[in-house]
């Protein structure tokens, strides 16, 4: 795979891991906390699948300039 692949991987796998540690660290009540989990689960669900998206565009591109 490309280096562009692995650094979009990373980027993802980093941003989940910072976003879970900042939500567990903040105190906060419980159904405030499962709300932003919820929504931050959501968000990423989201980026993850336009990076797949968008992957499988330049997959393609490239299969076909082949």
């Amino acid at each position: 795979m490309s280096k562009s692949v692995y650094s979009v991987g990373a980027f993802l796998a980093g941003a989940i891991v910072g976003g879970v540690a900042a939500l567990l660290l903040t105190p906060k009540t419980g159904s405030e906390l499962r709300s932003e989990i919820s929504d931050f689960a959501e968000e990423e669900v989201q980026k993850v699948k336009n990076a797949a998206s968008r992957l499988r565009k330049e997959a393609k591109e490239n299969q076909e300039a082949e």
